[in-house]
């Protein structure tokens, strides 16, 4: 008969312990911006950066090359208003922002392509700049 002891040095013997661990960075960016930049989407090999406290907007390339960098702010027509969600890509040359205005349509130089007006009013919110929590689209009887 076995002790205690006995019982676990058996259901033991047999299991291996990991003595050293390896990670690999499998992708990686560099860029160098002041301001508190977060990632806001990746798409169409394109990587979309968002400053909330500036209303600035980075675009790169999958490389870090800089694409774009544009500023909305202050009150002008085309301002979005108070953000609801990171911004986000809706084609390879154009990106899309909600916020309490109206969801907004820029092209990568941020010249106002399109408004679409909320159907009833944005009163008050909280936002989290979040990275995995930017707009997105769909479209409907399409497959992406």
């Amino acid at each position: 008969m076995y002790g205690d002891a006995d019982q676990a040095k058996k259901k033991t013997a047999g299991v291996q312990s990991v003595s050293s661990w390896e990670f690999e960075k499998v992708d990686s960016l560099q860029f160098e911006i002041i301001g508190r930049p977060v990632l806001a989407d990746v798409e169409f090999g394109k990587i979309l950066l968002y400053d909330g406290q500036k209303s600035e907007f980075v675009i790169l390339d999958e490389k870090g090359a800089l694409i774009s960098r544009f500023t909305k702010s202050g009150d002008s027509p085309d301002n979005f208003g108070f953000n609801l969600l990171l911004p986000g890509f809706l084609s390879e040359s154009e990106i899309m922002m909600a916020g309490t205005l109206g969801i907004f349509v820029y092209d990568f130089s941020g010249n106002f392509i399109k408004k679409i007006t909320h159907p009833e009013p944005q009163s008050g919110g909280v936002y989290t700049d979040l990275p995995g929590k930017s707009i997105d689209h769909f479209f409907p009887g399409r497959e992406e």
